[in-house]
């Protein structure tokens, strides 16, 4: 899957728009901080035959599934965790025991 397009909105924070019609907004600051100073951000452009996001003349460049992996993660990371159900605890067995009657 290929990156169509982005958009830097500021310091790491970049809005990615991606072949498949998704559109993801995330933080690349633990991808390329190492490699790319805040002052060389606005090196960023496409490579539109490999559908990778460059920076520094294509010194360092982000592979289109990192991207998509690394924004989907990020995603889900913030998302609300869904509730589990935990298992009976013996308080509720004694308070509301299961079906039958408990033996001890």
């Amino acid at each position: 899957m290929k990156l169509v397009n982005f958009k830097h909105q500021h310091d790491y924070l970049f809005t990615l728009f991606f072949e498949n019609g998704e559109t993801k907004e995330t933080d690349l600051s633990t991808l390329i901080e190492q490699y790319v100073s805040p002052s060389n951000l606005n090196t960023a452009h496409l490579n539109s035959d490999w559908g990778c996001l460059e920076f520094n003349n294509g010194m360092v460049d982000i592979d289109p599934k990192t991207l998509y992996c690394h924004a989907t993660v990020k995603h889900a990371i913030n998302a609300p965790s869904k509730p589990t159900k935990q298992p009976p605890t013996r308080l509720d067995l004694i308070e509301k025991p299961l079906s039958g009657e408990l033996s001890v």
